[in-house]
């Protein structure tokens, strides 16, 4: 990755059903004849990974700075390696090399489509091959003079690309459209590989659907893969998602592109690019980035979900253009648009006590001015009934309040008096039995993502968190928010939400009390406010 400053300390995608089906998506409880797709999928083995960034990452190669004896001799390791997986030369049949500078070189090998109409798109699946060499001033984060291997960055990356290509090899598979598997070289030195491959392109550039760009994948930990570039391609972070059901990867969806690594060639040009990045740390641009820090599972992870990312990209019936829109989409607005929404004002306005031995629920609190405070209520009573439903330590009375019709008489317990008392209580707001409300995305349609929860709600209680993304409801997709609330209102209890979060599916069971006409907060408006953080108009 391009060196600087760093502070250390549905268009065609698979079906969700199939998606949950036992085994998930093309199950590693393999059938004893592996179809295609499983013999390539599992070809990708952590082993090979760790032979390929082994012998980029040695000195032999004396850290690959471009147009260096290095860096020509890792090109010719890696043109062999093409060679090995039936590539063809992008420029001609058997040249596999685009030179360009002071003796740099771009490698590129092409798996031609096998649709007579669809093979001449492209998915372009590349990694900067390149590193520091023995460093200076300008690239390296000290000490220089030495030889800076470079083995997350980037012949982690590398290791991915020989891999994919390797797999599409092993299991006699053939594109609809054609791959172009693109190692670049002097990405360190400003892009200038992918840019003078966007300049003079071996295929047309309008063609390109797709660029992966895979830059320090082999330092994976506890914390989410960054994933940037799913604002690009309407649909992108749902099909990413997808293609996880196995890997079980963790993501963290950026929407910032930085001018950092090879995909921004492709941005400029308006072209759709996805990138996965493992992170930063102590040893970026420092001769310290060696083989034996290297998660070499976590890069066969990363590796086997990009495959399925992109036999499914390389063989979609339609795939849809690049998002204008995702130029403008930056890091504050992202920021802005997933923050919470706030919550209604509170109905009743008490602190319930935790918990304990005693009759009914204990008011911990009561807030002044509020519909509590109205008809008398002090912190100590205990509510034994509300409604129609005596309280038992166990009933969620929060849940209870958000719902029920206003007025509702409540009968209370009160210390030092002999009888319970009995009060009719006028609640703010509106009945909230769901206690959910959610945003529409453009970049993702048929999804909405969550933006408010109401505490103790039938949402909540599911576990459903804010940002979430809904997918499903009781295994039916939808087109809209305005479909899914549709389908919200004529559900019986219990709703089961298939959820994305972090690139994770799950599923959440709500249980919905008098479920016969559910209504959404009191607050939602009639418009969903979208990505952009404008509110739409119907």
């Amino acid at each position: 990755m391009r060196n600087r400053v760093v502070c250390v300390a549905r268009w065609g995608w698979i079906s969700v059903s199939v998606l949950l089906a036992a085994g998930g998506l093309k199950s590693m409880a393999w059938a004893e004849e592996l179809t295609p797709f499983q013999k390539a999928w599992e070809s990708i083995q952590a082993k090979d990974a760790r032979q390929h960034v082994t012998t980029l990452a040695s000195d032999t190669f004396e850290g690959r700075d471009a147009g260096s004896r290095g860096g020509k001799a890792a090109s010719i390791y890696l043109s062999q390696e093409f060679r090995k997986s039936n590539l063809q030369g992008s420029i001609s049949p058997k040249t596999y090399f685009q030179e360009f500078g002071n003796e740099c070189r771009n490698i590129l090998g092409l798996l031609p489509g096998s649709d007579p109409k669809l093979k001449h798109e492209f998915i372009i699946v590349g990694a900067h091959y390149d590193h520091v060499g023995y460093g200076n001033q300008e690239t390296s984060n000290g000490p220089v003079g030495h030889i800076h291997n470079g083995a997350d960055d980037n012949a982690s990356g590398v290791s991915a690309v020989l891999e994919i290509a390797e797999a599409w090899r092993t299991g006699g598979l053939q594109p609809r459209r054609s791959i172009l598997f693109a190692l670049w070289d002097s990405e360190e030195h400003g892009l200038l590989g992918s840019k003078h491959w966007v300049a003079n392109p071996t295929c047309p550039l309008t063609a390109v659907r797709l660029a992966v760009n895979m830059d320090m994948i082999g330092r994976m930990t506890d914390v989410p893969l960054e994933v940037t570039g799913t604002r690009t391609l309407p649909g992108l972070r749902r099909m990413l998602s997808a293609h996880n059901r196995q890997t079980n990867l963790k993501f963290n969806f950026l929407w910032g592109v930085k001018e950092d690594s090879d995909h921004w060639s492709f941005y400029e040009r308006k072209s759709p690019f996805v990138m996965p990045f493992s992170g930063f740390h102590a040893d970026y641009h420092r001769p310290s980035d060696d083989v034996d820090k290297i998660n070499f599972e976590g890069i066969q992870r990363i590796t086997r979900w990009m495959f399925g990312v992109t036999e499914e990209l390389a063989n979609a019936q339609e795939l849809p253009r690049f998002r204008p829109e995702a130029l403008q989409e930056t890091t504050p607005l992202q920021q802005q648009v997933e923050v919470a929404a706030r919550t209604p004002e509170p109905r009743l306005s008490v602190k319930l006590a935790p918990v304990d031995a005693g009759p009914g629920r204990l008011l911990a609190d009561v807030f002044p001015q509020s519909a509590a405070a109205f008809v008398g209520l002090q912190p100590g009573d205990r509510i034994i009934r509300f409604g129609d439903e005596e309280i038992q330590p166990q009933t969620n009375l929060a849940g209870l309040i958000l719902r029920t019709d206003s007025p509702v008489r409540v009968r209370f317990i009160r210390p030092g008096q002999p009888q319970p008392q009995r009060v009719l209580l006028t609640l703010l707001g509106k009945p909230i039995r769901i206690g959910l409300n959610w945003r529409e995305d453009p970049a993702e349609p048929g999804t909405v993502a969550i933006n408010l929860l109401e505490a103790g709600s039938p949402s909540d209680l599911a576990g459903l968190k804010i940002n979430d993304r809904i997918w499903q409801i009781n295994g039916q997709d939808f087109k809209n928010g305005v479909e899914l609330r549709e389908k919200l209102m004529a559900a019986p209890s219990p709703v089961s939400l298939l959820i994305e979060r972090q690139g994770q599916l799950k599923i959440a069971t709500l249980e919905i009390p008098d479920n016969k006409k559910p209504a959404i907060e009191a607050n939602a408006k009639e418009s969903q406010q979208s990505a952009t953080g404008r509110e739409s108009k119907k």
